[in-house]
């Protein structure tokens, strides 16, 4: 009770305090923040790593939720700035569009043709919207045009040498996802990464993955300083942003490219994010 009158006497004095503020920071979460696209990096020190590994590089891009020309754009200078960075292996995890995936999903795909010229290639899941949108076969058969590969709970050796397993699900969402079916043609030596656009399935994945990368939050879209995302949506509730602890691997939930209504962004930057996976 303590927290939530806390929270409800901040809420007031930012109503009271924050008038003269409301339209400048509305314009600015509606016009400004939502097109400031940045480039996250962070090192993740993984138990059991293999060395030969250490160092690879796995660039991700999500949510770009294409649903107008000036998403697309967004989505496009995105890309660029991603493969700018020159990761080895790019995973693309879901939402690719919000709506009319017939007429959005090859302008979608297009936009992330930069990415197709990884090293190691480029791998996609699915996210709820692009189910939502008309169907899945829309996004899936645009990305394979572009030559990227979707993983539809299925699993992709990749690298050469001592290869890593990146395994891809369908999404919670449309309780699509079927691990059994995914790891059928997995081989156990190899090191497992996992791609599923709702982060929230970490709290229940079975041990025997590396890490996780996964998408659908946006961060929130909103946050407020001292008090993070105001909401997230489902299966998004307990893995919210950036880099979280699931109980057998980590997590991270990148903020994403694009917006779903309301469209704005308020401390919460849209973003491109490298991974960089090391020996612990």
């Amino acid at each position: 009770m303590g927290d939530a009158l806390t929270r409800r006497a901040l809420f007031r004095r930012l109503a009271i305090g924050g008038g003269a503020l409301a339209l400048p920071t509305a314009a600015y979460a509606g016009y400004v923040e939502p097109d400031r696209v940045v480039l996250t990096r962070i090192d993740v020190a993984i138990p059991g790593w293999p060395r030969e590994l250490d160092g690879l590089r796995v660039g991700q891009i999500t949510d770009t939720h294409c649903d107008c020309d000036h998403a697309v754009e967004r989505a496009a200078r995105a890309a660029t700035l991603l493969a700018g960075a020159q990761p080895d292996v790019v995973f693309l995890t879901g939402d690719f569009v919000t709506v009319r995936a017939s007429h959005w999903a090859a302008p979608a795909a297009e936009a992330l043709k930069p990415l197709t010229s990884a090293p190691l290639g480029a791998f996609a899941v699915l996210g709820n919207h692009d189910w939502w949108a008309g169907g899945p076969h829309w996004m899936s058969r645009s990305l394979h045009r572009l030559g990227v590969r979707v993983l539809r709970n299925e699993s992709a050796l990749v690298g050469r040498g001592r290869r890593v397993c990146v395994v891809g699900l369908e999404c919670m969402c449309e309780r699509a996802a079927q691990l059994s079916q995914a790891l059928r043609r997995a081989p156990r030596e190899a090191p497992r990464l996992l791609m599923i656009h709702e982060p929230d399935y970490g709290a229940v994945a079975p041990p025997g993955f590396a890490m996780q990368f996964s998408g659908h939050s946006h961060g929130g879209q909103v946050q407020l300083p001292g008090l993070g995302a105001l909401h997230t949506p489902v299966y998004a509730k307990i893995y919210r942003d950036h880099l979280e602890r699931a109980p057998h691997h980590p997590v991270y939930v990148s903020r994403g490219v694009g917006v779903v209504r309301p469209g704005v962004r308020l401390f919460c930057s849209p973003e491109v994010n490298v991974v960089t996976l090391r020996s612990a």
